[in-house]
């Protein structure tokens, strides 16, 4: 009676355990993949967002800014206007590359805006449509304050369609 082996059910059962085992694995490995993903699209989209201010503020510091006002027959767009009455234009704007915030004559390129959303929708008949809808990151508002000419303000807000939260771009000159 000395059986040396296993028999078929410790077989059966010490393949359901690494079964197991390897599923738990495979899903916290994919929700560990998109965490890091939703993270490097935060951290551009804030490295995005300071780039643009610095170059702003310190314009304003450099050449003294004293107000804003809204470009004429242009939406989306602000003068700076300094004490020795030099202008620096601020503006959205989209092109076929992707959504930019232009300041002067740099181009600033908001992360993943050339990039298109897609979905798959399943239709009636059992067929699948792939649909492309718009840029994964877009400007979703630009507003321009002025608080009885004494505190200007300019507010950029956009959105990566991956990321619940909305980041913004506040520049105020008082």
């Amino acid at each position: 009676m000395n059986k040396k082996g296993f028999t078929t059910i410790e077989l059966i059962m010490s393949f359901i355990m690494v079964v197991i085992i390897l599923t738990s694995l495979i899903g916290f490995t994919t929700a560990y993949r998109g965490k890091v993903n939703d993270e490097e699209v935060k951290s551009q989209l804030i490295d995005f967002k300071n780039t643009v201010l610095k170059a702003v503020y310190d314009d304003i510091i450099r050449y003294s800014v004293v107000r804003m006002s809204n470009c004429v027959g242009e939406d989306n767009c602000v003068n700076l206007v300094s004490r020795d009455g030099s202008v620096h234009t601020l503006k959205t704007f989209t092109d076929d590359n992707g959504v930019y915030i232009a300041y002067d004559n740099t181009k600033y390129k908001l992360p993943d805006s050339n990039l298109n959303k897609t979905y798959e929708e399943t239709l009636d008949d059992g067929t699948t449509k792939v649909n492309v809808t718009d840029s994964a990151c877009n400007i979703t508002d630009f507003q321009y304050m002025n608080y009885k000419n004494k505190i200007f303000t300019t507010k950029i807000t956009f959105k990566h369609y991956l990321i619940d939260e909305e980041y913004e771009i506040l520049i105020t000159i008082n």
